[in-house]
């Protein structure tokens, strides 16, 4: 992945490469600065996917998550 120029999308963290911060739990990572959900696992291989990627890197599925932000941006 490049260095995309990303930010949180509820308080506005730059959050850039620091998409892989400190987990708060085994299942989702979370905003440093707000503790938003900003990663969760492939529903089908579980590998971790961020806000910005819109299918999984290793098995190409659909990545919800993106999607899910995506809508919820619209309205």
């Amino acid at each position: 992945m490049s260095n995309p120029k990303q930010s949180c999308p509820k308080c506005g963290f730059e959050i850039g490469k620091l998409l892989y911060c400190t987990p708060l739990d085994s299942e989702s990572y979370y905003c440093p600065g707000c503790k938003h959900k900003i990663q969760e696992k492939c529903s089908e291989c579980g590998t971790w996917l961020t806000l910005i990627e819109r299918y999984c890197q290793k098995c190409g599925t659909k990545n919800t998550f993106f999607y899910q932000l995506a809508d919820k941006n619209k309205n």
